[in-house]
């Protein structure tokens, strides 16, 4: 009796077995998140091999950017891992992998106001000359 060789291969990321993950739960405006990503087939086999299809349509993170010069890196067993800046501020965000029209989201995060800068920042008044002891209000803005 003789047997045929066969090669058993691995299948396409499906969001039911694929993971998107953030480093942390709460973030300040500017600071560095760090996202992480595991692609998994049907079987949960490693999906590798697929960093350039991470694409913002395919990885979504709420009120966060891509940090600038921040590629997707791969890992062993289908981790890849992608530095975003957080933004606006809010709680409840997620982000979310999308995959085949399926998707996985990660656990919920909040983004904190960071810092004031005087250069972001302007006061405006409602005249330009007030009288000697008067009481008026500003805005800051």
């Amino acid at each position: 009796m003789s047997s045929t060789e066969y090669t058993i291969g691995v299948g396409s990321a499906v969001a039911e077995k694929s993971t998107i993950k953030t480093d942390r739960t709460g973030y300040i405006s500017g600071d560095d998140m760090a996202v992480t990503v595991t692609l998994k087939d049907a079987y949960d086999n490693a999906v590798s091999g697929q960093a350039s299809r991470l694409t913002e349509e395919i990885v979504d993170v709420q009120s966060a950017q891509i940090k600038p010069g921040s590629q997707w890196t791969e890992g062993p067993d289908g981790v890849y891992q992608r530095v975003y800046q957080a933004t606006t501020s809010g709680i409840g965000f997620k982000a979310t992998l999308t995959l085949n029209n399926e998707q996985s989201y990660s656990s919920s995060y909040m983004v904190n106001v960071g810092s004031i800068f005087a250069e972001n920042s302007s006061i405006v008044t409602n005249t330009s000359s007030y009288a000697l002891g008067r009481i008026f209000k500003l805005k800051s803005l």
